[in-house]
């Protein structure tokens, strides 16, 4: 039987994770705060045009 892993261990395992979840990790477990979680949208205030334009920026690196 293997030795038992600490909650901790458990709870930052990203391949136990499925779908938005397991985004929240790093594959070192480490987790990766709000970036993780959520896109991240820059608003100046201005409306969108063709020299200024609004996207959405996700700051999680793709897998």
């Amino acid at each position: 039987m293997p030795p038992k892993q600490s909650v901790t261990e458990r709870l930052t395992d990203p391949s136990k994770y499925t779908g938005s979840h397991k985004e929240r990790f790093d594959a070192n477990g480490k987790g990766r705060g709000l970036a993780g979680r959520e896109n991240l949208c820059i608003n100046d205030g201005n409306t969108s045009s063709h020299s200024r334009n609004h996207t959405i920026e996700n700051s999680v690196e793709p897998r």
